[in-house]
């Protein structure tokens, strides 16, 4: 279902006009056959399509040559693009705009959390398997926040910057 968002990406987009036909259509199938059904939910209660299947294979006909216009763009750029200069567009294709909101709100990937947690397992090792929960959140801070440059920081800046502050913490170990 994933990999089937990627339509809504204008880089996406076919360069030959006899492609955009036909571009998308599988796409857009599994698509409103996962919104566009009822959903049980583990308490037995029914959730009901969040689009109408049928119209929005209808819309799709249609929107993909309005993502003509932003094909430069990236996903995001483009739909704000397009949403600011086309106001009527989120009434005119309603179902193909809950499926980009939707495929806009999905993290496609989770790297940036593997990464997170490889640098978890670097820094908790055997032998810093006693390291407390405060130092190792800030040990990660650093990891994710540091600059990629180490050698172009600005100490001083940052050292004027923690001096300026008023709350200190004593290192109690």
């Amino acid at each position: 279902m994933y990999y089937s968002m990627r339509i809504f990406d204008p880089k996406e987009l076919p360069s030959r006009k006899s492609e955009l036909s036909s571009y998308g259509i599988g796409e857009i199938k599994t698509l409103c056959e996962y919104f566009g059904n009822e959903k049980n939910k583990s308490d037995g209660t029914t959730v009901g399509p969040l689009i109408n299947s049928f119209e929005c294979q209808k819309e799709w006909g249609m929107v993909k040559h309005v993502m003509k216009t932003v094909r430069e763009y990236n996903m995001i750029d483009g739909w704000h693009h397009i949403w600011n200069t086309r106001p009527q567009f989120v009434n005119q294709f309603p179902n193909i705009n809950i499926l980009i909101n939707i495929t806009l709100l999905v993290p496609l990937s989770n790297a940036s959390v593997e990464w997170v947690f490889s640098q978890h397992k670097l820094t908790k090792t055997r032998l810093h398997n006693r390291i407390n929960v405060e130092s190792l959140e800030s040990h990660l801070m650093i990891l994710l926040n540091a600059p990629d440059d180490i050698e172009d920081f600005n100490w001083d800046k940052v050292f004027n910057q923690w001096e300026k502050e008023q709350v200190r913490r004593v290192n109690q170990n």
